[in-house]
């Protein structure tokens, strides 16, 4: 998957990471536009600190993150493959 690939979105740990969804999927996080990536710990601090209390305490913006990470998915979706 091209999320693993990146460095984590949080600490800037080197690949592989877990792709991490900003609002969960029970709460209607599906969106393709709705991940980041995260190393293994940041995605259970995420998980166990709450996304507010994550972002806050780190300063984070994780849905501009998403959503600029998700810009750059579409833009390599678009692009001619050269052969």
């Amino acid at each position: 998957m091209w999320i693993q690939s990146h460095a984590c979105a949080t600490c800037g740990s080197h690949p592989p990471s877990e792709a991490s969804h900003v609002r969960t999927r029970g709460a209607g996080g599906e969106a393709a536009n709705n991940i980041i990536p995260q190393c293994k710990a940041c995605h259970r601090a995420f998980h166990l600190e709450g996304c507010a209390s994550f972002q806050i305490e780190r300063g984070l913006d994780l849905q501009a993150m998403a959503r600029r990470i998700w810009r750059e998915w579409s833009t390599l979706l678009q692009e001619p493959t050269t052969r």
